[in-house]
């Protein structure tokens, strides 16, 4: 099976996804998200499955790892208000600006590469690695359309959240702002 398209695909479920969401707010279509979700640990698991006899164990790669898909799951379904984040959907809404997304608008990225650089030190393949790249690229690109579509429309403060806070790479600033709010 090929994973890489199928991790591929995802990225266009949450391209149709965002889109939905400022456009028609169809219903139907808000499980796109979910959808892509499914999809992504499905092919991530896949290939760790399918690449079993290459898995080379090393504390680097267990360690960075686990601190990627953690830091990953807390910025993207812990820090966030979840309610007001993935429940109220299709209406203006107020952006979130505490703890990590002090620190950038999209901290979910960085730890996404990280679990992946994790797992390609783990199992280093050319197919795996390449796949992880993809995807991080993929996932860049899908961030990039959100900061400059979709959360401009979905959030009322966001031009003024861009000003404050970093894209992606946190500053001393932005990594001391979110400390003082915590």
């Amino acid at each position: 099976m090929n994973y890489t398209i199928i991790g591929t695909i995802s990225y266009i479920l949450f391209y149709i996804y965002d889109i939905n969401e400022i456009k028609k707010n169809n219903k139907i279509i808000k499980g796109a998200f979910i959808l892509g979700l499914i999809l992504q640990i499905g092919a991530t698991i896949g290939i760790i499955y399918d690449n079993l006899e290459y898995l080379k164990i090393s504390a680097w790669g267990i360690a960075i790892t686990i601190f990627g898909i953690t830091f990953l799951i807390y910025s993207l379904f812990f820090a966030l208000p979840f309610k007001e984040t993935y429940v109220k959907q299709g209406e203006k809404r107020t952006v979130y600006k505490k703890g990590v997304y002090a620190m950038s608008r999209h901290p979910g990225v960085i730890f996404y590469i990280i679990f992946y650089i994790g797992l390609a030190i783990l199992q280093p393949t050319i197919t795996n690695i390449s796949t992880y790249i993809i995807w991080s690229l993929l996932n860049l690109s899908y961030i990039i359309f959100q900061d400059l579509w979709t959360f401009p429309r979905a959030f009322d403060d966001y031009q003024k959240y861009r000003q404050t806070t970093p894209f992606l790479i946190p500053t001393l600033k932005s990594i001391k702002s979110s400390i003082d709010i915590i």
